[in-house]
């Protein structure tokens, strides 16, 4: 049997037969389609290739869940990068370790973590730090794109740039 693609392109196979199906929901009004998560994901793709990440790097993320992790996880998985999730309570020693470990190229927490992180003493730089909002109802994108280029499963291109809607420090 021959792969091709990787999984998410498994993932998407199933899409195509309800595009406009529910992917996830919740009881604040919140409805996501696959169209929406495939639109979603793409565009975050192509910001994490704009930032210079490309496959087998790593992206850590320690904040609390929310639908864009989900979203940045597919991406991740689009592209071939290690999704590397912390969990938020971890602390300086907890967190130095990991980031020492995995040698993230990106890394995104909340503000208070990113801006005490040379407190960490860290042995490998961080490329890319972003912090996401405290509040989960108003977590913003990474990226946003205005125009995603799509040739079946892969990103080929995109009209304009990165526009960093979260604090990029």
């Amino acid at each position: 049997m021959t792969v091709k693609g990787n999984l998410y392109t498994s993932y998407k196979e199933g899409f195509k037969n309800n595009l406009e199906g529910q992917f996830l929901y919740d009881d604040k009004g919140l409805n996501v389609t696959y169209r929406e998560l495939d639109s979603e994901t793409a565009k975050l793709a192509n910001g994490l290739k704009e930032l210079g990440l490309s496959e087998g790097d790593r992206v850590t993320v320690q904040v609390d869940k929310c639908i864009e992790m989900v979203y940045l996880y597919l991406a991740c998985v689009r592209s071939n990068i290690i999704f590397h999730p912390l969990n938020p309570a971890y602390k300086e020693k907890e967190l130095s370790y990991f980031l020492d470990d995995a040698k993230p190229s990106l890394f995104i927490s909340n503000e208070e973590t990113i801006s005490s992180i040379s407190d960490l003493s860290l042995e490998h730089s961080i490329d890319h730090l972003f912090v996401l909002n405290n509040d989960v109802m108003e977590y913003l994108m990474i990226f946003s794109l205005p125009t995603v280029v799509l040739d079946d499963n892969n990103v080929v291109g995109c009209i304009g740039h990165p526009l960093p809607l979260a604090q990029h420090l």
